[in-house]
């Protein structure tokens, strides 16, 4: 998983790249907020399903084929009824936001029912534990997004309308060859099941305020931003986070192959053992990439996306820290929600969005981009001490196990490392022990890749 998540990350700055240096700091801002309000209506409209998806089928309680058809058909059903809302909204009231024309934002939010019947079907594939459907189709929404954007802009000589239009066609041809490609190896039932209905429902809407008040957490910045300055600074500020957030590929690899993992484990001295040791090596692990990026911020940036988003470096530098402390976040969240109890994420996140709105507010008009970068660090970082105290008190363990580095972490990097070196065995070409449990750090990298 870790190596399908940096190869999704290799290619979203590429896109990143190429979006950047050929529209320059209004146009990429134009795309970054016509995109973002696509995915905030995904977010909002998703209503948790996603993560109930996971939950009833790592825990095995429905069948499989009702979970991945009802929710489909859910997803379906709440994005046409979405995108139909907003299109009247739009067209009839020609509402739109500052600096981005009104048909940009309509084109991306063609995108939004297909992205949801997208999420969810990735999510049964992630329920199941078949990493190997999940990592490719994490792939692909990378990587097909910059073919066609490639095309648009290198080949064709579009402008934003095409870069939107690319992004759009991507994920609608991706959601129907992944629906294809399920109902053939998962097999789908199209009957509406009343009890999942419900079920799904009753999890998702606890989860789901949990997630949407975690993507405002880490996109309300780019609104506020928008409003007091510029599409432009937008533009200038995306190309800082697009770096910083390279820096989450370990903690969204394992965040994500630890959510089924302990919602199926019902020993309770096992989901302790795996936990704190992901955690921990997660945030240190990040930390020293983050201090390199630190030193290299500048010639980075530059090198990246040219002189004119060199006033890019001082918002990156100041996101880093937060980005850390958000690392951790993933990890401590993903077992709290993993445990059935996704409501206390949710009062969580709501402090947090809280005090990153208010410092937006407050900042962001003074300081432009680098202020909206000190809220959004303020805001991880208060999130990532108030999910660790809620884990520890719930998992009964010590903040020094979570945080602090152990003598068990040496060894298992010893043994990572005679793993690597080592000439593959029958064993590992069969790939026998994928299946095993990721009891140490050793275990876990070699299932994630």
């Amino acid at each position: 998983m870790l190596f399908a998540t940096i190869v999704a990350a290799i290619a979203v700055v590429g896109t990143a790249i190429i979006t950047t240096r050929l529209l320059g700091p209004t146009g990429r801002g134009q795309l970054t907020v016509a995109t973002l309000l696509a995915t905030l209506i995904v977010t909002l409209g998703s209503v948790g399903l996603g993560s109930a998806a996971t939950y009833f089928t790592a825990r095995g309680e429905r069948a499989r084929t009702i979970v991945l058809g009802n929710s489909v058909l859910l997803g379906f059903a709440l994005g046409l009824a979405i995108i139909s809302a907003g299109f009247a909204v739009i067209v009839f009231s020609g509402a739109t936001l500052k600096g981005v024309p009104a048909s940009y934002l309509l084109i991306a939010m063609a995108v939004v029912p297909f992205a949801l019947v997208l999420g969810n079907v990735q999510s049964v594939f992630l329920g199941l534990q078949r990493f190997r459907e999940f990592n490719r189709i994490t792939v692909a929404q990378a990587v097909l997004p910059l073919l066609l954007i490639g095309v648009a802009l290198l080949a064709l000589g579009g402008g934003v309308r095409a870069a939107i239009v690319a992004t759009t066609i991507s994920t609608i041809l991706l959601a129907v060859v992944v629906l294809v490609i399920a109902s053939r190896t998962v097999g789908v039932s199209w009957r509406p099941d009343r009890g999942y209905v419900k079920a799904a429902s009753s999890y998702g809407i606890r989860v789901h305020a949990a997630n949407v008040l975690n993507f405002l957490g880490y996109r309300l910045d780019v609104f506020v931003l928008n409003a007091y300055a510029s599409p432009a600074a937008v533009g200038l500020y995306a190309a800082a986070v697009a770096v910083a957030e390279r820096l989450w590929m370990l903690s969204q690899a394992v965040s994500v192959a630890l959510f089924p993992r302990i919602a199926e484990e019902k020993d309770e001295d096992v989901r302790r053992s795996i936990t704190p040791l992901l955690a921990r090596n997660t945030f240190w692990l990040t930390a020293a990439a983050a201090a390199m990026f630190w030193l290299l911020s500048g010639p980075l940036v530059t090198l990246l996306y040219g002189g004119k988003f060199a006033s890019s470096a001082g918002a990156l530098r100041a996101l880093l820290p937060g980005i850390v402390a958000y690392s951790a976040t993933r990890v401590l969240g993903n077992d709290i929600a993993a445990r059935g109890r996704p409501i206390l994420n949710s009062y969580i996140a709501t402090v947090s969005v809280a005090l990153n709105l208010g410092l937006n507010l407050m900042l962001v008009p003074r300081y432009g981009i680098k202020g909206a970068a000190w809220s959004s660090t303020a805001s991880y970082s208060l999130l990532c001490v108030m999910t660790a105290a809620v884990y520890c008190k719930i998992a009964r363990v010590s903040p020094r196990s979570v945080f602090v580095p152990a003598r068990e972490d040496g060894a298992a990097y010893l043994r990572l490392a005679r793993r690597l070196l080592a000439r593959p065995t029958a064993q590992d070409s069969a790939g026998l022990d994928v299946a095993a449990p990721p009891a140490t750090l050793s275990d876990v990298e070699s299932t994630d890749s």
